[in-house]
């Protein structure tokens, strides 16, 4: 976990070998039973944007929004660890 959140591109590095590595740190973390973006906050956010509430949603409903909530903390982390003087 400690890999994942400190991570950051290099300046010499390109955008799609910052990219591998980003996507390799994260199937490292599940590959050791960690989660990443699977906030209560975040979850519930994206059922209130679909009209839904935690406890009229389905099975599928929760897990679309759990996926979203993941997406959306992925998409964050990536361009927090993006070398900020390119980007």
């Amino acid at each position: 976990m400690k890999k994942f959140y400190t991570s950051q591109q290099d300046k010499n590095c390109d955008t799609q070998d910052y990219y591998k590595t980003f996507k390799n740190r994260i199937e490292v973390v599940e590959h050791c039973g960690g989660s990443l973006g699977i906030h209560d906050v975040m979850i519930s956010k994206n059922l209130k944007a679909a009209s839904i509430t935690r406890a009229s949603a389905s099975k599928n409903q929760l897990k679309s929004a759990k996926t979203k909530a993941r997406e959306e903390y992925l998409a964050c982390a990536f361009i927090l660890g993006s070398d900020p003087k390119r980007y």
